[in-house]
Parts: structure tokens; C-alpha cells; sequence
């Protein structure tokens, strides 16, 4: 897996479509994505056509949306196709309805475990709309993906000093860190791979924030955290300092940052327990956004000031957890509250 030890560079990058649906507009978008990232892009209109192609980067990401349910024997088989080199994964099978999806839950995840060592990244998305006759990955989710799994940053990184920061880092924020990732182990806090997800805190005046690609576990790397110096809007720049490229979502937390008086960020993607268990409407959501914009973090900014909460949940993301102050009435213990609210167990 790539460190994010600096940025990964569009032009080192193929992304191959195969759309079953053959939706013109997904295409179209698509293209315009890689176009803005300096990204390659192929379109292919059959599987089987992958064993013809040859592709000129080290990373090359497949994207495939199926007109078809969650299949082993399909997995086994594209594998036979697919370049020896960096290879990344996502897959998007349809279904007759939302029920018949659920229904494949276990099974698929013990598909994604299977897998993890056979790709540099593997991921089967969970379908989120009805179109065109199917219970199917949405365009947004598609699209987005195209970025997280391959560059996954949206900002333009600017580094002052690519040094580690881990032996700079105050008492109060060494703390924050091991104790959010207490929790996140603790609960399992993930839906997709222990990196999913950031922490932030911003402490003195000064914000800090996991890297990209960061496992945020009891075995979080204090190296990983870096400095976020300031995001411009405008140019959409970030300047840190860190051995590691801050989160791909640093530009919502920056723009929370800047409109609130948070001090304290933790984003997590815990589906089974809040962003898809209906039981969580009771708290504040939004409806699905892109990842890693200005939007999304305005978006944040508007519910926080709403009404105060401690927790927003993003459809078909995550939920991020807010702490005003660093007493223990922080985002740790808005974890735990928000827990026994739903009812499981507070595991602190």
C-alpha cells in the first residue's frame, strides 16, 4: 500500500471503467474528473476486453459496475485479467432490490477479507439507489472513487518541511490521539479497512490531523500526524508540515475549523452502528456530498450551528464526532455517549 509520504501525481495513474449500464453521463463525468486531475482514463465496454489492454503507469485502477449480483466465480475470474503490476479494485454488483443486497452482507465482506491480499486495495461498494430497474451504485459514489482509491487527496498539498512532527507533539494532543484510537479499535469503528477515516485536533492554536491512508487502530503511528499551517479556499492549497500528506478530508475539517468553535475532530465509518442503522436518525444528517470539498465542510458547519451536537452523520460516508473543549466532555466521550444512546454497549 502506498505511504502518502508525498503525493501520488495524476499523470501516474490509469483508471478503466467497465460500466454495464453504459450511463452516458457517468462516462462523461468520469472523464472530466481525470481530465482535472491529470488522471488517464480508459473506458472499456466488456470485461473481457481488460486482456487486451496495456497500460503505461505504475497505478492502475479498475472500476467495474455489474448488471449483476455479488458473484465469486466474476471475482476469481477478472483476476486472471488484470496486469501483474499496482493494482487497485472496486466493484459495484447490482440487485433486484435493497433487501436482496442486504442479504449478501457477510458473504461479501468475507470476499473483501479474502481478497486484500491479492490487491493492493479491494473494494466492493454498497449500493445506495434504484436506477434503471437495479439497486445499484449511485454516480456520485462511482465518481468519487475514482479519487479516493487512487490520488484520494482533492487539495493541492503544499509541504513546508517534510520532517516528522511526532517528537513536537504536546502531552494533550499525544493523548487525544491514543485515546480516539482506543475507541475506534475498541468498537471497530470502521466499515472498510482501519485507515478509513481521520483524526483531528486543533490545540493551542494549532491544528493537527492523521495522514492519509493513516491505520487509526491502537497501533496508530504518531508519525503520521501532521501539521495543517492553512487552507486556502480560493486556490484550494493546503501548506503542512509531516512526513505524511494530512487526510483526504482535511478541507472539511479546516473549513469546521475556521466557522466554529470545534476544537476536536473524529471521523469515523462505522455503517452497521450509525450511518446506515435507522435507529441513528435521531442525530443530525446530511445528505450525500462529495468527499474532501468545501461543500461538504459548509455543509458540516450549517448543522453544527443548527443546534448543538456533538455528532453529524454524512449518508453514505461517515459520521465525524465533535469536541468544543479538551476535558473529557470532548469528541471521545461524545463516542461513547452517542453508544449508549443507540443502545450498545459503552465500551470506554
Amino acid at each position: 500500500m502506498y505511504d502518502f509520504s508525498k503525493p501520488i501525481c495524476g499523470n501516474d495513474v490509469t483508471v478503466c471503467l467497465i460500466d454495464e449500464f453504459k450511463e452516458e453521463s457517468l462516462l462523461t463525468n468520469a472523464k472530466i474528473i481525470c481530465d482535472n486531475y491529470g488522471i488517464k482514463f480508459f473506458q472499456l465496454l466488456k470485461v473481457e476486453d481488460i486482456g487486451e489492454c496495456t497500460f503505461d503507469t505504475n497505478i492502475v485502477h479498475f472500476i467495474f459496475r455489474l448488471k449483476r449480483e455479488f458473484d465469486h466465480r466474476f471475482i476469481s475470474e477478472i483476476q486472471s485479467f488484470l496486469p501483474i503490476y499496482h493494482r487497485s479494485i472496486s466493484i459495484a454488483f447490482s440487485y433486484k432490490s435493497k433487501e436482496d443486497s442486504i442479504s449478501y452482507t457477510n458473504v461479501i465482506e468475507e470476499e473483501k477479507n479474502h481478497q486484500e491480499s491479492a490487491f493492493d486495495c479491494f473494494n466492493i461498494m454498497r449500493p445506495d439507489i434504484y436506477f434503471s430497474d437495479y439497486f445499484t451504485v449511485s454516480q456520485l459514489k462511482l465518481l468519487d472513487n475514482i479519487v479516493c482509491d487512487t490520488i484520494r487527496v482533492k487539495y493541492t498539498p503544499i509541504c513546508i518541511s517534510s520532517d516528522s512532527i511526532e517528537n513536537e507533539l504536546p502531552k494533550t494532543v499525544i493523548d487525544f490521539f491514543e485515546r480516539a484510537a482506543e475507541l475506534y479499535e475498541i468498537n471497530k469503528m470502521y466499515h472498510r479497512s482501519f485507515t478509513d477515516g481521520y483524526f483531528s485536533i486543533k490545540y493551542d492554536g494549532i491544528v493537527y490531523i492523521t495522514a492519509t491512508k493513516t491505520r487509526k487502530d491502537k497501533k496508530i503511528s504518531l508519525k503520521r500526524i501532521s501539521i495543517i499551517h492553512s487552507y486556502c479556499e480560493l486556490k484550494n492549497e493546503l501548506v503542512y508540515t509531516g512526513a505524511y500528506v494530512p487526510s483526504s478530508d482535511s478541507v472539511e475539517a479546516m473549513i469546521v475549523y475556521q466557522n466554529t468553535n470545534v476544537l476536536e475532530l473524529i471521523h469515523t465509518h462505522d455503517s452497521c452502528k450509525f450511518t446506515r442503522n435507522p435507529n441513528a436518525n435521531i442525530f443530525p444528517r446530511i445528505e450525500p456530498m462529495e468527499y474532501g470539498t468545501s461543500e461538504l465542510g459548509y455543509k458540516i458547519v450549517s448543522t453544527i450551528l443548527g443546534g448543538n451536537c456533538d455528532l453529524v452523520i454524512m449518508e453514505e460516508h461517515g459520521e465525524v464526532f465533535l469536541g468544543y473543549d479538551h476535558s473529557e466532555s470532548c469528541s471521545t466521550n461524545a463516542i461513547v455517549n452517542a453508544l449508549g444512546t443507540l443502545g450498545f454497549p459503552k465500551i470506554a
